[in-house]
């Protein structure tokens, strides 16, 4: 990835899921977690509310969507999302929200960003994935 970012991917919800739940066990949690809402198996708000409650995690989830509407944007959040970002989600923007958040950056405790790791679940494509920042 570009600017020395790491990634891990997810061909669908459960198996995000289910990375985030073996990154946990191995006490090598993920610094930031993108979900796509289209996403097969498991779409992106239920993992995201999967990784919330079952999970009991606090990693920061970024939602991905192309339907940016005001409820599915709320819903996605409510759902255990941090930020919702629209679709092609684009790196400076997402960079921009990881600084606000402390995840990278003049702040928050991950500043030295080759440690960094994050997951992204894939669907149509035009998600990127996402990792070690």
């Amino acid at each position: 990835m570009k600017r020395g970012h790491e990634a891990d991917e997810a061909e669908d919800g459960q198996v995000a899921v289910d990375l985030v739940k073996q990154a946990l066990a191995n006490q090598h949690p993920y610094d930031c977690i993108l979900l796509d809402w289209e996403m097969p198996v498991m779409k992106g708000p239920d993992a995201a509310k999967c990784i919330r409650k079952d999970l009991c995690c606090d990693t920061f989830i970024g939602g991905v969507t192309g339907n940016v509407l005001p409820a599915d944007v709320a819903y996605f959040k409510q759902c255990g999302a941090n930020w919702v970002f629209p679709k092609p989600i684009r790196l400076p923007d997402l960079e921009a929200v990881w600084t606000e958040y402390g995840l990278i950056g003049g702040g928050g405790n991950a500043s030295d960003c080759t440690h960094d790791t994050s997951i992204a679940t894939k669907s149509s494509g035009d998600t990127p994935p996402m990792g070690r920042p």
